[in-house]
Formats: C-alpha cells, structure tokens, sequence
C-alpha cells in the first residue's frame, strides 16, 4: 500500500519477456537510479548473481540477488552483445551476434575463449550471426547460428565442431 508521497519509493512489478524467458522485475530493484536502458539478456549464475548484459557498451553488469551491485565487466571486442547464459560450474556464455563468435567468461568476468572470428562470417559454418549458446553439463557447446546461417553448431569440450545440423 502507498501512502501520500511514497509513491517515488514503492516497489512496483514488472513482467520481462526475453525469448522465451520470463523475469519478474521488482522495481526499484536494483536501485532507483539504475539505468535497464539497453538491456539485451539477463541470466542468472549458479551461485546467484544475476548478470545484466547491456548492449551500450558492451558490459556485464552483476548484482547480489538482493539488488547491491556487485560487479562491472566490460567486455572488449564485442561487436554487437545478443545474448547470455550462464555456465554449468559458473561463468557465462555470451553470443556476439555481428561480431560472429561466441565468448566464454569465468564467474569474476575473466575472459575464457572465444569461438569464432570477428569479421569473418561463414557461410552454413560457424558462424554468421549466431543468436544464443548453451554449455550442456558434459561440456559440449550448442551454437544456434540462426541470422545468417539457419544452423545448430555442437562443438565438444575443447571447442572443436563435432557436427553442424541444419541449411538454409
């Protein structure tokens, strides 16, 4: 219930859609002077902390489930940051939708590796605009590739392509 001039300060629930993900949004979480301009993805991490990727800069922008920050990443060399998922043990996938690759960060941010190249897409191979990636428990990498090419890429645990599924 709100009061007379409690109004600026209440908290207020929003429902965000991100594909086929839904996120409950309680607002002022993080804090009222939190800019969600620019979001692209939100994922959360095994031991709780909820990642923003922001599209401006491109960051990673992490925060306690409470609603503290946490963390700022930035994350050189990505070309256009599309979309983000967290890692079985920790750490985030990030898809680099015009950059054509796929990065990989540790849970404090540290850069891991990159599958792809940017500026170099490839025709019905890695990558051309790829959209999401998911690490399966067992380390295999699943790269849907659905922009440019019209593909599923599963890469092994090393990285290395086990099989492209899908043509234009």
């Amino acid at each position: 219930k709100m009061g007379p001039g409690n109004e600026k300060n209440a908290m207020r629930e929003y429902t965000v859609v991100l594909g086929g993900q839904r996120y409950r949004l309680l607002r002022p979480w993080p804090s009222t002077d939190f800019d969600a301009n620019g979001i692209t993805d939100v994922a959360v991490m095994e031991d709780g902390r909820i990642v923003a990727l922001m599209r401006s800069s491109p960051e990673l922008r992490v925060f306690r489930p409470n609603g503290e920050p946490d963390a700022e990443w930035k994350t050189p060399g990505i070309v256009s940051a599309h979309y983000l998922n967290a890692r079985p043990g920790g750490g985030l996938l990030l898809a680099d939708w015009d950059g054509h690759q796929v990065l990989a960060f540790d849970s404090n941010g540290n850069h891991d590796w990159t599958i792809g190249d940017p500026g170099k897409p490839s025709w019905n191979a890695p990558f051309s605009h790829p959209t999401s990636a998911a690490e399966g428990s067992d380390g295999r990498i699943y790269v849907s590739d659905g922009y440019g090419n019209f593909n599923l890429h599963i890469f092994d645990a090393q990285r290395k392509l086990i099989k492209t599924i899908g043509k234009p």
